[in-house]
């Protein structure tokens, strides 16, 4: 619930028995799931039954269905429930307002189908993504949302309702209300909740990926000694360089909070070594550009005096970069978010305390062993066991 400690009877009465408290209480995470809303969620909760029209009906029998004056479009199926497309007012408008139109219909020799009627519609799975939906709302091309064809939902191909535009548009609105309070408002990159959605995704459905923790060293000294603005360009720098170096749409890129960022990858899409090469340019990159935010006194100097976190005055290097890839190989099963995120932990401390950069690589799901590679410019690494 984004809660790092909690009290009260609801979660459980005093114990003095410390071995009979939980790990885990499933009624707290049932309202966990409860008020977390995904895109399917929106998506059903903003859905307009219609009661669709069968693609054999007659058009006679479409006209009537339109007699109702809270009907102005009928989806079309066919006998498996399929969604085929859409009719609306003004596709029978030429029938309907002609003196003769309904006399021609019911003319057994006239017998024009309906599929004669049928407009195109958008057709999407309830549990597309949001930005599916919008993209496949814009494609229509037209901007008079009266003219603009609902979307077609269906659930294992079965037709279950539309979208229309005013709908979409609502949808959208609460999408981004979410989107912003799910960014950093310093970076507008995801923040701690869509990088976790992200990684319980690619899990579910890969086994193999690439998680990284990058972090910036000395930011402390440099923030406390230049100020906050400053501090906040450097924060700035790192994040446009993760989203340039990691651009493509196989990558995600998120802002943990402060000076902490995380990248994910697919790996059933990219070649480790390739993620590895890309880590090792952002650092580079970043460790050469960021000397600009210093006086030139500074630079000169080569380093900075500051108290360290003790209090004592010490001289302290430039700003740089360390990252942590904690690679999930096929054999590692499938570990859950929050053994990630604590391995991912483990390693950025490891890479802050060089000063460079630390892979792992977890092999068993059930097991506390992982081997630690420290690469070396060359490609050549050692190798450490660590529990």
């Amino acid at each position: 619930m984004g809660f790092n400690f909690a009290q009260g009877y609801f979660i459980e009465k005093p114990q003095i028995d410390l071995f009979s408290l939980k790990s885990v209480y499933e009624h707290i995470n049932e309202i966990k799931s409860t008020r977390s809303q995904t895109d399917t969620d929106l998506i059903l909760e903003n859905l307009k039954s219609i009661e669709p029209i069968n693609i054999n009906e007659s058009i006679i029998n479409c006209l009537y269905r339109f007699k109702d004056a809270s009907v102005n479009l009928l989806p079309v199926v066919d006998n498996k429930m399929r969604p085929i497309g859409v009719i609306t007012e003004k596709d029978l408008k030429n029938y309907a307002y002609s003196p003769y139109g309904k006399d021609l219909l019911t003319n057994k020799t006239y017998n024009k189908p309906l599929s004669a009627v049928i407009t195109k519609a958008p057709i999407v799975c309830a549990t597309s993504k949001i930005e599916d939906i919008i993209e496949s709302f814009v494609q229509t091309g037209s901007v008079n949302t009266k003219e603009i064809p609902p979307v077609l939902v269906v659930q294992n191909e079965k037709y279950i309702g539309c979208l229309d535009a005013a709908t979409i548009i609502n949808i959208v609105h609460k999408y981004n209300l979410v989107r912003v309070s799910n960014q950093n408002p310093l970076t507008k990159l995801p923040g701690n909740n869509p990088i976790k959605d992200y990684i319980q995704e690619v899990i579910n459905k890969s086994n193999q990926a690439a998680f990284i923790y990058f972090d910036i060293d000395k930011f402390k000294v440099y923030n406390d000694t230049f100020g906050f603005r400053q501090g906040d360009r450097i924060i700035l720098f790192l994040s446009d360089i993760l989203q340039k170096t990691f651009s493509q749409k196989h990558y995600f890129v998120g802002h943990i909070g402060g000076d902490d960022f995380f990248v994910g990858c697919d790996l059933s899409k990219i070649s480790f070594e390739e993620v590895f090469e890309k880590c090792i340019k952002a650092q580079d990159d970043f460790n050469y550009g960021s000397k600009v935010f210093y006086p030139k006194e500074i630079i000169d100097q080569g380093y900075i005096r500051a108290k360290d976190r003790d209090g004592i005055v010490k001289n302290f290097g430039f700003v740089s970069v360390s990252f942590a890839i904690l690679h999930i190989a096929k054999q590692s099963g499938n570990p859950d978010e929050e053994k990630i995120s604590k391995l991912l932990a483990l390693l950025k401390k490891q890479a802050k305390s060089l000063s460079a950069f630390s892979i792992a690589t977890l092999l068993e799901p059930n097991i506390n062993l992982f081997d630690f590679y420290e690469f070396k410019k060359s490609h050549d690494f050692s190798i450490k066991q660590a529990k």
